[in-house]
């Protein structure tokens, strides 16, 4: 799976994270909004590790996507509106 296959919007899985594509840095790097175990929405850079996208290792940067009007619509994705 390279940036050919995902887009702004894309659902994807992390795991068996649910995740909406936020943000594309390049084919193996993008940021993800997803619901936490806390119940919280947060945006956080995710990688391709082979055919797999993994969280990345420093997850200290993972942002509260309720507090960025930038990250609404794909919290809207998740929520199915």
């Amino acid at each position: 799976m390279t940036q050919n296959n995902v887009y702004k919007g894309s659902l994807i899985r992390i795991g068996q994270t649910r995740a909406v594509v936020s943000e594309i840095y390049s084919n193996e790097s993008i940021e993800v909004v997803y619901l936490n175990q806390s119940g919280h929405h947060v945006a956080e850079d995710v990688f391709l590790d082979g055919n797999n996208w993994c969280f990345s290792k420093n997850t200290i940067d993972a942002t509260y996507a309720e507090k960025s009007p930038r990250l609404q619509q794909y919290i809207s994705i998740l929520k199915g509106k």
